[in-house]
């Protein structure tokens, strides 16, 4: 149950952070749905670079998110977010856990 939780939550933060950059307002469920989907995408991606790592690299990997993100429009908002500007400086070790 403890993962399930887990996971639970960060569908709700993700559908939560759709919500916040989508200037349409959309309804709850559209975000819900964009969230499992972007979430099914990441796993995806993340399995790939699991079992051939080689073949996946993290440029692949970056890539391939960001094709999946550009082929909607929540997703293509959340590439031009300012979270996404936060999730690139953590990535290059400008932002680090306290």
């Amino acid at each position: 149950m403890i993962q399930r939780d887990a996971y639970l939550a960060f569908r709700t933060a993700v559908t939560s952070l759709l919500y916040d950059i989508d200037a349409s307002r959309r309804s709850r469920t559209a975000h819900e749905r964009e969230a499992e989907r972007l979430i099914a995408l990441v796993d995806g991606i993340a399995l790939q670079a699991l079992f051939d790592p080689d073949l996946w690299t993290a440029d692949r990997q970056q890539r391939a998110l960001e094709a999946g993100l550009q082929r909607s429009e929540l997703g293509a908002a959340l590439v031009n977010s300012p979270s996404h500007e936060v999730a690139d400086r953590a990535a290059d070790g400008e932002i680090r856990d306290s």
